[in-house]
């Protein structure tokens, strides 16, 4: 399920079914987009989702997004046959998506894939990094039936971010900030957060980055009236089997999975991603400061 943390640390789970903006600058000039289809047969019947793909691109600074031509290859990834990547570019100036996943699946684990303004490379089987011009970089991971994406940015970004994805600001309380500007409480309950917060970050035709094949366009993966099952509304252990309870060891996300999916191994795997994210993020808080201004040391 979309286990979302913003860059400030918020943690939330938001299940909506379809295209969602995960993040875009104040000034529009790169957007992150994320697919969310449901996935599995678990022991909760209401509607889980996973993500499946995801689209992104930089622009030239503008606050039109529609009107705007990208000055980078957008990118589309999705999740293939056997937890594979499958790669799409639309390459600056170009008509149409082509299928560049033979060109990723060449690269090694030290060699780069230049595209306008992007360079992608892949360190390991499953996993994509395209770092952009701008100092944007996007990790997109596959793993069982899902994908999982890591997104960083340089530090002259902070307060200019929007999206599922939050204000990265360093305050956490604002960051389920609607399409509208509306703030939601830190504490809003996962039904709250899903129809007032993660709703209004909904992708339209005209801001959609994404490939579309046979003709299909954002209106075949949108399902806004879609009613989820609520993280914090489910007693989780009365769901869980008991091989499930014995996996998990008592963690919420992975009982939360491994009852919408069916799946223990997507939900060990989850915790692990969850377990992993968290450490990542505590090496990050305890780097030393960036300290600006003189260039000479004076000791006294």
């Amino acid at each position: 399920d979309p286990h979302i943390r913003t860059m400030d640390g918020k943690a939330y789970t938001f299940n909506g079914q379809g295209e969602y903006i995960l993040m875009k600058t104040s000034d529009e000039s790169f957007v992150l987009e994320g697919r969310a289809e449901p996935t599995g047969e678990g022991n909760l019947t209401a509607t889980a989702t996973v993500f499946t793909a995801f689209a992104m691109a930089q622009f030239a600074a503008s606050n039109d997004f529609t009107a705007m031509d990208p000055n980078s290859t957008v990118l589309h990834v999705q999740l293939a046959a056997n937890n594979t990547l499958q790669v799409f570019a639309l390459r600056t100036g170009g008509m149409d998506y082509v299928d560049i996943t033979s060109n990723f699946t060449e690269l090694s684990n030290t060699s780069t894939l230049l595209l306008d303004e992007v360079a992608i490379s892949r360190p390991n089987n499953v996993t994509i990094e395209a770092l952009f011009s701008s100092d944007i970089s996007v990790r997109v991971e596959a793993k069982k039936r899902l994908l999982a994406v890591v997104f960083a940015a340089p530090v002259e970004l902070m307060g200019e971010t929007r999206g599922l994805l939050g204000v990265w600001d360093d305050n956490p309380d604002n960051d389920l900030t609607a399409r509208n500007g509306t703030v939601l409480s830190s504490d809003a309950s996962d039904r709250t957060i899903h129809f007032e917060f993660g709703l209004s970050w909904q992708v339209t035709s005209n801001e959609s980055l994404f490939y579309y094949p046979n003709g299909l366009g954002p209106s075949a993966f949108s399902f806004p009236n879609a009613v989820p099952v609520f993280f914090d509304e489910v007693n989780l252990t009365s769901f869980a089997s008991p091989e499930l309870i014995t996996a998990c060891g008592g963690d919420p996300v992975c009982l939360f999975d491994g009852s919408v999916t069916g799946d223990i191994e997507v939900a060990t795997q989850s915790m692990a991603t969850e377990q992993t994210n968290s450490a990542e993020v505590a090496t990050l808080d305890n780097q030393p400061p960036i300290i600006n201004g003189s260039d000479t040391l004076y000791a006294f």
